[in-house]
This record gives structure tokens, C-alpha cells and sequence, in this order.
């Protein structure tokens, strides 16, 4: 998205430059924010009127000419003078209302983007958050600052990633779905982490993540008792998004991927995806269906039943029996409904194998619910790998190292690259 922004900014140095910008584009509010003129420039974006706000801050407000923020992101040898801006959205609640000064001293709580520019043109990109309504997507945050960057000729910018959607670390998620921040998509690059962790280091963690044998994953889960659960909630997302793109995965970031990349159907059923994986033989996909009906139908009803029990019940239902024998060797670990797989075990009295209906926390069927399953598969994975064999510590280690990486630069001029 692009906007468009008045004033030949073309040949000038960066004070001209924000002057020109402000003068054209721009009014003077009748108040100040702690003495410093502030400027309200309104955006017309999709039938909403957008203030951002500009505050210009003089020498005088800051007896330290250094910048805090680029010390922070190794940025030191920069020179930087005592004037600098404040750019700013502020929160939905208040797009119709005078700019409070506390927006300066909680910029997270009180602003949904929120920018320091520098006189020597660097600027650090410090808040960002999607308004309540969702009318301002952080997408839609992003392009009007990556504007503001063109305009304006913004040399660097730096950010901090820690950007999170609910619980998730979305620097994370991205990055072994994609390979790449999300900020990455407006050209901001991996520029320092921490503790000793270095883009060499960064790139082999993620790599390692994303390369992860999907099939593997889940033969370690089987080896695990207690994360029962988990794995058939896997094994189904497994089966239900490899129905979808019709070939199977081979890595993590295939599956996590593709999950991201795939449009919601309102009316999509995990349950129909299962049984759509069950390979027809002779029979109808409709014949086989009506009698997995007719099995589980049966387990509802009279709890824990062996083998040939469950034949003996369903015999008078359906014919032949060669059906009835081929829809039961299909039952192990099917999903049946809301939250049920039927279950098959050895019953370790009669040593005969039980099937049952069992409830597990299972994800929601209806609708399809992508960004769910695909968190799911993130912190069962990812967060949650079972401490089986040295892939745990691997894992773990690239966790560790991936979340470590802080900060990223967008520009044409970096400074001092490091590792604090």
C-alpha cells in the first residue's frame, strides 16, 4: 500500500527535508506537548481518518546529545544531535481527541505506532500494535512508515523484535515458516543479538528448525507415554492439512508453511479430512463412511468392545463382511466427531484388542481453524519437544539462540555490527 505524501523533498538535507514535509503535509495544533510544537497530519485510509501525530523536540529537552535507543542496538559511533522527532499514531480511543503527554512516557499502552527520527536521518522504530478495531491492521502501520522512510530518505532504522501475536513469538513462528522475520517484508534485516549470539549462529539455529523431519517428530512423540494427547492432536493435523495440499510434508517448515499460507474454509471438517485419507479399495468413499458411522455408533453406545464383538454388532448393519473387516482396520486413531479418536488397544487381561471411543483435548473442527492448528503445532513442536535422545537439546539450543536475536535493521548506511 502506498501513500502519497505532498512537498519536493527531492536534493535537500534531512532538516529541510522533515520541515518541507511538515509544512506541506501537516497543521500546527493549537497545544504543545511539554513545550514542543506538535504537528497532526491526517490520513484518509480505507473510509477512517488516521492522526499522526509529529512532535518536534528541541535541543533544549535533551541535555544528552547521545541517543539511548541507539545505544541499545550498538549504534554508538553515531553521531547524534540534541533535536530530534517523535512520530506517532495514537490509539483508536483517542483518534478524536487532543494528544495526551503521557503518550511519551507509555509509547506501548497509548500508541499503535510510535517512531524517534533522529536529525542525522536514523530512526528507531519502537512500538507497533494493530488497533482494537482491527480498521489499522500492523500491515497496513508498516506501509505508512515505509512510506514515511521513502519520503523522508530515512538513512537506518532500527527495531527491536519482539512482537508477539497472544503468546506466540512471531520473530519464532516466522522464521521457521518462512525463513525470515516478519518485518523482513519491508527489507529489515537480522543487525545484532544477544548474549553472543551472531547471525552465523542465527542462521544455523533457524535452519535446524525449519529442517526438521516432520515423520521424525512424531516417531519421538510415540516413544513419550504422557504426551499421548499430543500426538494424536498432531497425527490429525498431520493427516488433515496433507489431504489439503494432496502431498505429504517433509520438514517442519513445510507444514507450518503451508498452514500459514492457506485460505480458511468456513465449512471445512477435520473429521471429513481424516476419512478422506482412507483409501477407497473396492468400495465407495460413501459405503465406507456409512460404516465407520455404524462402528462408532456402536462404541457411543456400549463403551470398551473387542474385535470380533464389534463385528458381531455391526454384521446385521453392514454387508459384505469383507467391508465391515476393512473399515475396522481403519479405525485405529480416527477422529469421530468433536474431540474423539476411537482408540484400539490390547486389553492386557484377555490380551484381545479393544477399540473405544476416547475424548482428548483435541483442536476445533468446525470451522477449520488454520492460525489454531498452526499455533498448536508451533508450541507442541517447537516449545514442547519431548526430552527424548540429543535432538531435544538441539532443539532447545536453537530456541534459545532464535529468541536471543533482537535486534534488525532497515538502510543503507549500518554503523557497528555486533553481538552484545
Amino acid at each position: 500500500m502506498w501513500y502519497t505524501f505532498r512537498g519536493d523533498l527531492v536534493a535537500r538535507g534531512f532538516g529541510q527535508k522533515i520541515v518541507v514535509f511538515l509544512n506541506k503535509n501537516a497543521a500546527v495544533t493549537d497545544y504543545v506537548i511539554r513545550g514542543m510544537k506538535t504537528w497532526l497530519t491526517e490520513l484518509a485510509i480505507g473510509g477512517a481518518t488516521i492522526p499522526l501525530f509529529t512532535i518536534e523536540d528541541d535541543e533544549g529537552a535533551w541535555p544528552d546529545p547521545s541517543c539511548k535507543h541507539c545505544r541499545l542496538a550498538d549504534c554508538e559511533s553515531i553521531h547524534v544531535s540534541k533535536k530530534r522527532f517523535h512520530m506517532l499514531v495514537p490509539v483508536e480511543e483517542v483518534w478524536n481527541e487532543c494528544l495526551n503527554e503521557s503518550v511519551l512516557d507509555n509509547p506501548q499502552g497509548n500508541s499503535l505506532l510510535y517512531v524517534v527520527i533522529l536529525m542525522n536521518a536514523y530512526a528507531h522504530l519502537l512500538w507497533i500494535q494493530r488497533s482494537s478495531s482491527g480498521v489499522m491492521s500492523g500491515s497496513n502501520l508498516m506501509d505508512i512508515w515505509d512510506c514515511l522512510c521513502k519520503n523522508l530518505e530515512i538513512r537506518d532504522v532500527t527495531l527491536e523484535d519482539v512482537s508477539k501475536k497472544g503468546n506466540v513469538d512471531l520473530r519464532l513462528l516466522c522464521g521457521v515458516a518462512y525463513g525470515r522475520s516478519w518485518f523482513s517484508r519491508w527489507g529489515y534485516k537480522f543487525w545484532r543479538g544477544s548474549y553472543g549470539v551472531d547471525e552465523v549462529k542465527y542462521e544455523i539455529a533457524l535452519a535446524c528448525l525449519r529442517n526438521l523431519d516432520i515423520s521424525q517428530v512424531v516417531e519421538v512423540f510415540r516413544k513419550v507415554e504422557d504426551r499421548y494427547a499430543l500426538l494424536h492432536c498432531l497425527e490429525g493435523v498431520l493427516e488433515c492439512y496433507e489431504s489439503l495440499s494432496r502431498s505429504p510434508f517433509k520438514t517442519l517448515s513445510d507444514l507450518l508453511g503451508f498452514m500459514l499460507t492457506y485460505p480458511a474454509k468456513s465449512m471445512m471438517a477435520k473429521e471429513a479430512c481424516t476419512i478422506a485419507r482412507i483409501p477407497r479399495k473396492s468400495w465407495t468413499r460413501k459405503q465406507i463412511k456409512e460404516t465407520l458411522k455404524i462402528l462408532i455408533n456402536i462404541l457411543d453406545k456400549r463403551g470398551p468392545v473387542i474385535g470380533e464383538d464389534l463385528i458381531e454388532a455391526a454384521s446385521s448393519e453392514v454387508s459384505p463382511s469383507e467391508l465391515l473387516d476393512y473399515a475396522i482396520s481403519t479405525m485405529k486413531n480416527l477422529k469421530c466427531g468433536k474431540h474423539q479418536i476411537v482408540a484400539c488397544k490390547e486389553n492386557p487381561i484377555s490380551n484381545l484388542m479393544e477399540y473405544r471411543l476416547e475424548t482428548l483435548p483435541l483442536l476445533t473442527t468446525e470451522p477449520l481453524d488454520v492460525h489454531g492448528d498452526a499455533v498448536f503445532v508451533y508450541e507442541t513442536v517447537v516449545l514442547q519437544y519431548p526430552e527424548v535422545g540429543s535432538e531435544y537439546s538441539m532443539v532447545k539450543l536453537c530456541v534459545d539462540t532464535m529468541l536471543k536475536y533482537n535486534y534488525l535493521m532497515k538502510g543503507t548506511e549500518p554503523c557497528c555490527k555486533g553481538s552484545g
